[in-house]
Parts: C-alpha cells; sequence; structure tokens
C-alpha cells in the first residue's frame, strides 16, 4: 500500500480551534487531510479541505446543512466553532496549497468493523437515512448564500473523467452522458424525492454502537464526512448503500441475493421515518449504475500509477477488474429479476414504499 505523507497542520490554524500541532494526530488524507485533537474535554476532529477541492462557499455550505440536520435531531458529527465563534478558518499549506479549516465533534463506536456486518445495522443504515431525508425535507439555504451543487455538476466525478485515460474511460464517459439523460427524463425533481443528500454515506462513513445488551433499540449509527453533500433524489442515498454494501470485502454471499436480503432491512428501517414512492424504487438499478459509474472514474483517476505498476492487492485488483468490465460492457449491478423481488418485498413492508403514481 502507498504511503500516505501527512501534511504539517499550521500552528495558526490549530490555534483557531483552540488546540497546537503537538496535540492533533494525522488519521487520513483523500480528497481532504483528517487530524484527531485531543487533550481537551473530548477529542475532535479537524478537516483541512484543499480549496481546489472544493471552495470555501461550498464547505460553508456543508456546515450549513449539518447544522440543520444536527439541530434535527439526526446523529451526525456536528461542526464546532473556533475559539473566535466561526465555522471555518482559512490558511496555507507548507507546499501553498490554500485550504479551509473546520471542527467536528467524533463519532462514538466503530468504523467499518466486520464486527457489526449484519441484519441490524442494515436497518439502522436505513433508519439513519430515513432520518437524515426526513430533516433534508425541511432544509432552506439561506437567502443569498451559497449551496451545494447539484448531482450533474459533483466534482467527485467530473474531475476524474476530465484525467482518465484510454478507451475505457471513454466508453464510460458516453454511458455517463446517456444514463444521466435517462434519469432526468425518468425521474421527477420533487420536494418529496430530490433534496440536499449526503451522498456517500457507506460502511467508513458512520460510526456503529452496539445495541444494549438488554436489548431493546438496535445498534446507534452516527453519520459524518458531508463533504460530498449533493443535491440529488434521495433514492441515490439508497442506491449508493446497496452499491457499497454489495461490493464490501465483508459479504460473502452471491450479489443478487445479498442484494435483495440487504434491501429487506435497509427499506424496513428507512420506513420508520418517511416512505419512498415505489414508482421511484423501480428505478433504483439505474441509480446504482450510475454510483458503479462513478466510482469507477474515481478509481480510474486514484488508483492511476498502482493500476499502472500493478501493485494493488488482490481483493482491489479483483474488484477494479470486474468495475471496469460490467462499466464498459454496461452490465447491469442489480438485475432485473432482483428488483422484482424488491418491489415486491417492498409492498409487504408497512411504510416503506408510498403506492401514488407520478
Amino acid at each position: 500500500m502507498t504511503a500516505i505523507m501527512a501534511p504539517a497542520l499550521p500552528a495558526g490554524i490549530a490555534r483557531h480551534f483552540g488546540a497546537t500541532p503537538e496535540r492533533c494526530a494525522f488519521v487520513a488524507k483523500v480528497q481532504n487531510a483528517i487530524f484527531r485533537v485531543s487533550g481537551g474535554a473530548q477529542d475532535t476532529i479537524l478537516r483541512l479541505t484543499p480549496r481546489t477541492h472544493r471552495s470555501s462557499a461550498q464547505v460553508m455550505a456543508e456546515i450549513d446543512f449539518l447544522r440543520h440536520v444536527h439541530a434535527e435531531g439526526v446523529p451526525v458529527c456536528a461542526p464546532i466553532p473556533t475559539v473566535d465563534g466561526d465555522w471555518t478558518v482559512q490558511g496555507v499549506l507548507e507546499d501553498g496549497q490554500p485550504v479551509t479549516a473546520v471542527a467536528f465533534t467524533l463519532a462514538p463506536g466503530d468504523i467499518g468493523a466486520q464486527a457489526h456486518w449484519h441484519a441490524a445495522t442494515f436497518r439502522a443504515w436505513g433508519e439513519l437515512l430515513g432520518r437524515l431525508h426526513l430533516a433534508a425535507l425541511s432544509y432552506e439555504a439561506p437567502p443569498n448564500a451559497p449551496q451545494r451543487h447539484g448531482w450533474v455538476k459533483n466534482a467527485f466525478d467530473l474531475e476524474s473523467v476530465d484525467s482518465g485515460e484510454g478507451a475505457d474511460t471513454g466508453t464510460a464517459a458516453l454511458h455517463l452522458l446517456e444514463l444521466e439523460s435517462e434519469l432526468q427524463n425518468a425521474l421527477p425533481q420533487s420536494h418529496d424525492s430530490f433534496g440536499l443528500i449526503h451522498s456517500d454515506l457507506h460502511l467508513w462513513n458512520f460510526a456503529v454502537q452496539s445495541a444494549p445488551a438488554s436489548g431493546g433499540a438496535g445498534p446507534l449509527l452516527t453519520a459524518f464526512d458531508f463533504d460530498n453533500a449533493e443535491y440529488h433524489w434521495f433514492l441515490a442515498d439508497i442506491a449508493t448503500a446497496v452499491f457499497e454494501a454489495a461490493t464490501c470485502a465483508f459479504q460473502t454471499l452471491p450479489r443478487q441475493e445479498f442484494i435483495a436480503d440487504f434491501l429487506s432491512h435497509l427499506l424496513a428501517g428507512y420506513g420508520k421515518h418517511r416512505t419512498l414512492s415505489f414508482c421511484q424504487l423501480r428505478q433504483l438499478p439505474q441509480l446504482i449504475r450510475l454510483r458503479q459509474i462513478r466510482i469507477f472514474f474515481v478509481l480510474s483517476h486514484r488508483w492511476r500509477d498502482r493500476l499502472r505498476a500493478q501493485t494493488l492487492g488482490p481483493f482491489q485488483q479483483r474488484f477494479f477488474n470486474d468495475l471496469r468490465d460490467s462499466v464498459v460492457h454496461n452490465r447491469p449491478f442489480m438485475e432485473a429479476a432482483t428488483l422484482q423481488r424488491v418491489l415486491s418485498q417492498a409492498k409487504a413492508c408497512e411504510g416503506c414504499v408510498d403506492m401514488c403514481e407520478f
């Protein structure tokens, strides 16, 4: 695995959040650099976002949405103001890269732990999405304030499309354009079906606290990393959950069998807080495919050097080969028979779907 160099945290940025660089331990870096800040009453998270990735205005729009859903009672890692009461700090790293710094509460529980790979977590995952989408329905960006991007303009895949190489990425780009057109024609953007979503809520973007030994409520999930938040169909968050769960290394069942079983639990949890349109649920395979193509572009860019050098691990290489083959040859991730099984399950799930037509 390629080592990630930890960026030096400027002391000025740390001071704005009541810390020092010595108290900030580097955790990870993909798009953003993440630090864990210790030494206070509770550990917190400090995130540095390159302004080449998200503008400071985009980060502020993310923070505004997070504050809203947190106020609505959704379990998320809430933003923490600076010692001066601001929500962000602008700074420059040693290499001259301008960044926007934000602090968040630390998610309690385990992240990406195989011990939580079971039906109760899948239902709680659905509940978390249902609560998040319910809160999003009442969200309105402040007048004249910057807003998050829409799903077609998401830099999550567009930057990677532009930097892609070869015929495979060209073919995939054509499939992406065709799919975007199909979705825009097939799905209305109504208030109940379209809004600001997380857009990347997979197993490594929420923490899990186990249910009490005495029974009762299931595990408690806390969501974080809203860096990809965008205006999209709420169903797209469910599509992301399906794709990410079905391709997870913990998943050992035949794919179509797993998808049907996973969705039965996810939709049962989701239905505790809001219903889905049965008609829109029929478009779930297309939204899963959108996620699949996006991930292909992202990994083609992110793993470009490792693909050339053939230094990916066995699981990563198999995953990428299967992903590329499916995307280029336009193979469905969720088969028609699986969709019919899911639709039948949804009809039988009280409160899960609304049978009204468009």
